[in-house]
């Protein structure tokens, strides 16, 4: 019994730090500069100022426009391979649920949000695209934030009620 349970343990911790590998890399290098990039754009003045008139109808195209024109779609892509990368490694239980969903909910939740437009797209393709993935780690992994965000945001599209049979 005592074997069972510190190979069970030992299965464990190497989740939590193949998990951990992925809290490093969202902090160095590419994925870092993308973040940079288009934390700066967000938050940069004229950006704020058309943020104004964004609304759920026109949202779809004024943002995808915005981010060409600014050169910024690459570095969604890389944002959006990594988040789904992440997201299979949790969804194959590979990686740890929880200690991804600690470290990066509300990155991920926030980036569904922003760029929903483009894992739309990608969800329109196969499987295993980014939005797929991603909807799904949050959806059961996460599925603890993800109410207490729905509770406190029930207007979010990915707030969806439960439909009665």
């Amino acid at each position: 019994m005592y074997v069972l349970a510190e190979y069970s343990m030992k299965g464990h911790e190497a989740k939590v730090e193949k998990t951990l590998k992925y809290v490093e890399r969202h902090t160095q290098f590419e994925v870092a500069a993308a973040r940079r990039k288009l934390d700066a754009f967000w938050l940069s003045k004229p950006v704020s100022e058309w943020q104004k008139l964004l609304n759920p109808a026109n949202y779809n195209t004024v943002v995808p426009d915005m981010m060409q024109k600014r050169d910024l779609l690459g570095e969604i892509k890389v944002l959006t391979a990594f988040y789904n990368e992440l997201s299979q490694c949790v969804n194959k239980r590979i990686c740890d649920g929880p200690t991804a969903c600690q470290f990066f909910f509300e990155e991920v939740q926030s980036f569904r949000h922003n760029y929903k437009w483009h894992l739309d797209e990608l969800q329109d393709g196969w499987k295993e695209s980014g939005g797929t993935a991603i909807n799904e780690m949050v959806d059961h992994a996460c599925s603890k934030d993800a109410a207490s965000y729905c509770a406190k945001t029930p207007k979010s599209p990915y707030c969806r009620k439960p439909t009665s049979a």
